[in-house]
């Protein structure tokens, strides 16, 4: 088992939310140009169980201690991550991980503030990111959303 897929089931339980409506946006995955709900505010990649079965069945799922809260009081269990789904949008090549949950309201939600990306695909392909003082590039084809992955 990779040393992310252990952090992420020692990392602390929380409920993934939806508060804010969700944009359509259109991208391609595994050939097939589909629209994509996304949301920047959730703060995680989330898949239908019936979607990721019909497109990544041969995929290995992580563990995972997430939950997707439906209503007050109630919880939907993660069934899994999925690492490293490549998706695209308007030529811009992203890889993603995604939760895994038994919901029948959407197939796929980007949950991450990846708007720049979408709006604007920046000529050098590389993503920059300021943690305090100093500044990281990184290719965007190795940019990932997991809270388990470390950077370079």
């Amino acid at each position: 088992m990779s040393k992310e897929w252990v952090e992420e089931v020692e990392s602390p339980s929380e409920a993934i939310q939806i508060h804010t409506p969700s944009l359509i946006i259109q991208c391609n995955i595994r050939d097939d140009m589909m629209g994509v709900r996304y949301n920047p505010t959730v703060g995680a990649n989330i898949m239908s169980t019936p979607f990721a079965s019909a497109y990544f069945s041969n995929e290995p799922l992580a563990p995972t201690n997430k939950a997707l809260r439906i209503a007050p009081q109630s919880n939907l269990k993660g069934l899994g991550l999925l690492h490293n789904i490549t998706i695209y949008h308007d030529k811009v090549k992203m890889v993603l991980d995604f939760h895994i949950f038994d919901i029948q309201d959407f197939d796929i939600m980007i949950g991450h503030p990846l708007e720049k990306l979408f709006t604007n695909s920046p000529k050098t392909r590389e993503l920059d990111i300021k943690l305090g003082r100093d500044t990281f590039t990184i290719p965007i084809t190795r940019a990932k959303n997991s809270v388990a992955e470390s950077l370079p």
